[in-house]
């Protein structure tokens, strides 16, 4: 009988009867109480929130029900504004965030944070309204705040309400999301947090199927979670990793970077004429032709300069970085903008600047050692942006060898024989490249599809389609937007095969995802077989390849850029409303910080012996 067009609540009773729980097989576990109070029970559980959905819901196939709801686990807290950044782009003339803290009995403030999300177009003018009449000369804070130089103080006398994860170990939020004022105009006022529907069913995965006691349920949530958490008393949650994770973190940690001073970078680049030699602690870079364009004027935007390429260098630097270092670059050039010529460099022949650190390797195509650039620091991503590098193209593999990599030797140069054996023959990463052939229809002939919502959608639901499956072989994994058409999905792997292997794993995978999803998917080398249809490409799987990094501008109008996003978040920004003029992704934590701590062993989930993983 086909259960498909039968209630969700109908589905559940009939499974109950034909199926009997065993080792292998055994029905979710639901709660049956109202949403609210499954919710908080959840979190007292411990569990990050929940999953439900509608009693009613009817089985839909192939599709991404609407029926499903989730609500993950917040704190939410009142915290006292002490001051705001100065705002760029199109909050240039009011601010970039609130910088928030805990009163103590003197009155001065504990740092939390700065709240740069959750303001809407409409209220960040009514922000600054309110926050003017409080605007002092002096820090209300007990010690310097991070944000000191781009700081304009207030007196604290506005209270916030704001949403975030945790606190960290260094006593600030992690992740807040601003939720009004607790006292201010009816609508910059805080407003209570959204319920999930009444008539949904809790689904909550329970490894040893006990009841949860009410008892301790309603003890619990006395003290509720954003109480706890108190910047005087920082709180934070664990990842669980793997143990070769957990291992790799002293092996893997990147030497400290230069204590920069971003505010008087960004001082420096917007102070300047035409050229300047910019000065940073123990470092200096002459640069020149500031007012170049290299993105020209768009319907909405101004032009980007060279100036603003080397500033948002500045302000993305410290996310920007991590996914950089000890990665072979290939750079995309464009000495005229990018209506101009362009040409791709891997090699560096001339003396590089001290600051930038190189690579000896061998060149398959010349069959000769060649010399490669890594970006390990901040004057070096300058350098990048000065020499009109408008993308920043990394490989999936790295120098070093970390702990999954003592296997590995770290020389790549002499012969094709040596560099197979290291570790730029065996990456980080397996790579999911999803290129749509979706045609916006003004495009001329023959030429590429250009960008269109349509197209970003079939996109985006390819890649929940992905990561579904992926979620099913065990693998974590994590996602971006290209910048430009498509999807990049990251499966961070411990260091156990060489390219052609993992190559092999991503077009099974792929092939699996095209078998599911044969509407809207093709493995097809023939461009013209593609049309309407999102590509799904594993040769970007290679030692010769890479790939526009995290946080890289793109070589499109209007100055888009590669970003990262927790999948709860992928589709809700469409790719082409970004622009490193507007960084205003940079004012939240990294969804990808920390990718290379949650590597999955590869080899055992595909069954592989030592001698099948080359």
């Amino acid at each position: 009988f086909d259960l498909r067009a039968a209630s969700l609540h109908d589905r559940r009773e009939m499974l109950s009867r034909v199926v009997l729980p065993s080792p292998y097989v055994s029905q979710v576990v639901t709660l049956e109480m109202d949403a609210e109070t499954a919710f908080q029970a959840c979190v007292a559980a411990g569990f990050e929130g929940i999953v439900a959905k509608r009693n009613g819901s009817r089985y839909e196939p192939g599709k991404r029900s609407g029926a499903w709801v989730k609500r993950r686990a917040q704190n939410r807290d009142t915290f006292v504004v002490g001051g705001f950044t100065r705002g760029t782009g199109s909050r240039e003339s009011s601010f970039g965030g609130l910088l928030i803290g805990t009163p103590q009995a003197d009155g001065k403030l504990v740092y939390g944070g700065r709240v740069g999300s959750g303001f809407t177009g409409k209220e960040i003018d009514q922000v600054m309204a309110l926050l003017e009449p409080h605007i002092t000369k002096q820090s209300p804070f007990t010690a310097a705040v991070p944000d000191a130089k781009l700081a304009t103080w207030v007196r604290p006398e506005l209270s916030v309400e704001v949403e975030f994860l945790e606190v960290t170990s260094v006593g600030v939020l992690r992740a807040p999301v601003f939720k009004g004022f607790v006292d201010g105009p009816p609508d910059l006022r805080a407003i209570g947090v959204e319920e999930v529907a009444e008539d949904a069913s809790v689904v909550v995965s329970d490894a040893d199927d006990e009841p949860i006691d009410a008892e301790t349920v309603e003890s619990e949530l006395d003290d509720s979670p954003a109480a706890k958490l108190r910047p005087e008393k920082p709180k934070s949650t664990p990842k669980q990793k793997t143990a070769d994770a957990s291992r790799a973190d002293k092996a893997e940690e990147p030497p400290p970077a230069p204590n920069d001073d971003l505010a008087d970078l960004l001082d420096q680049l917007s102070a300047a004429k035409q050229r300047l030699t910019v000065h940073g602690n123990g470092w200096e870079l002459p640069v020149t032709n500031l007012d170049k364009e290299l993105w020209p004027a768009t319907e909405d935007r101004r032009a980007v300069t060279k100036r603003d390429l080397l500033k948002y260098a500045v302000q993305c630097s410290s996310q920007a970085l991590p996914h950089l270092r000890d990665r072979p670059l290939t750079l995309l050039r464009f000495p005229n903008g990018i209506t101009g010529k362009k040409f791709y460099q891997r090699h560096w022949a001339d003396t590089p600047p001290a600051f930038l650190e190189t690579v000896l390797v061998w060149g398959e195509g010349e069959s000769e050692d060649r010399r490669f650039l890594l970006c390990n620091n901040l004057p070096s991503l300058l350098w990048f942006c000065q020499i009109a590098d408008i993308e920043w193209h990394a490989t999936l593999s790295r120098v070093v060898q970390g702990a999954d990599g003592q296997h590995l030797t770290t020389d790549f140069a002499g012969s094709l024989e040596t560099l197979v054996q290291s570790t730029l023959n065996h990456p980080d990463f397996v790579l999911f490249d999803l290129d749509p052939y979706i045609f916006a229809g003004h495009e001329a002939k023959g030429a590429e599809p250009e960008p269109s919502r349509k197209s970003f959608e079939v996109t985006c639901a390819v890649a929940f389609g992905l990561k579904e499956l992926l979620d099913s072989l065990g693998l974590v994994s994590f996602v971006k937007t290209s910048g430009a058409t498509g999807i990049h999905i990251y499966v961070p792997i411990l260091r156990q095969m060489e390219y052609s292997v993992v190559r092999a794993a991503a077009t099974t995978i792929y092939s699996e995802l095209a078998a599911r999803r044969p509407k809207d998917t093709t493995m097809e080398w023939q461009s013209s077989k593609r049309t309407g249809k999102v590509f799904l490409d594993a040769n970007q799987n290679a030692r010769q390849k890479s790939l526009a990094a995290a946080y890289s501008p793109r070589a499109k109008p209007g100055a888009p850029v590669s970003v990262p996003y927790a999948w709860e978040d992928l589709g809700s920004v469409y790719p082409g409303d970004t622009s490193l003029l507007d960084p205003w992704w940079l004012d939240r934590p990294d969804p990808w910080a920390g990718i290379l701590d949650e590597k999955n062993d590869l080899a055992r989930i595909l069954g592989l012996g030592d001698r099948d993983r080359r």
